[in-house]
């Protein structure tokens, strides 16, 4: 009982310490990638690859540390969406939808403030930068996130404790990402209070998404449509 005590106390460990790695790496990934765009990062094409650079930095964590664990197989499972999978694709971004527009009112009587910073460039302004934020959302931004939380950190979540507790603690992991990220942006108390309640509901649909599909496809598409739909809803 002791062993399984300090394994389990060890995953969460290195999922929390993989989460602080992540968000150190992809702070400088970000800083490194509005230098190297240098003046094309300013235009509206270019910050929607240059704010992502976040993301890149946990791509980047991710790769390696299934590389150092050499197990690939344990971390990234993908494979062909089956009915379920396509079920969560199509209800998840509702549900989440309907989530945030329920906490929105709550979140009002409770005087939290939602604050989050505008994006800076809208996508929907031409074609050409849509297609943009498409490609940096869909097949690097969304896809990166879901690699590092719930293939690495909830992958290795799963190794020391039952799978639920896995998708609980992993979807902490993710919030408390969430909310560093609004301090260090200088966001609100309120703000930050209610982007860490939205990730956190996030995190744990995403989580039963992957361990339920055993497919790292499915919650990285839900996530990227979360991204897309406002965009295409106002256009």
């Amino acid at each position: 009982m002791n062993w399984i005590r300090r394994s389990t106390l060890k995953g969460v460990g290195v999922g929390f310490g993989l989460m602080f790695l992540g968000l150190i790496v992809g702070l400088f990934s970000n800083i490194i990638t509005f230098q190297a765009l240098g003046d094309f990062g300013q235009t509206a094409h270019g910050q929607w690859i240059s704010r992502r650079g976040l993301q890149y930095g946990f791509l980047i964590l991710a790769v390696g540390y299934i590389g150092y664990r050499s197990s690939v197989g344990l971390f990234v499972r993908i494979k062909r969406p089956s009915l379920e999978g396509l079920g969560w694709v199509l209800l998840g971004p509702v549900v989440l939808i309907g989530i945030g527009l329920a906490l929105d009112p709550v979140f009002e009587v409770i005087g939290i403030s939602m604050d989050h910073a505008a994006p800076t460039a809208d996508p929907t302004g031409s074609l050409s930068q849509f297609v943009v934020f498409f490609i940096i959302s869909w097949l690097v931004a969304a896809p990166a996130e879901e690699l590092l939380f719930r293939g690495v950190i909830q992958g290795r979540l799963r190794e020391t404790m039952r799978p639920a507790s896995a998708v609980t603690v992993g979807a902490i992991i993710f919030a408390l990402m969430h909310v560093l990220i609004g301090v260090i942006d200088g966001q609100s108390i309120g703000g930050i209070v209610g982007w860490g309640i939205e990730t956190l509901v996030s995190g744990l649909l995403f989580g039963v998404a992957y361990e339920r599909t055993e497919n790292l496809l499915i919650p990285s598409v839900i996530h990227a449509t979360m991204w897309t739909l406002p965009y295409v809803i106002l256009v």
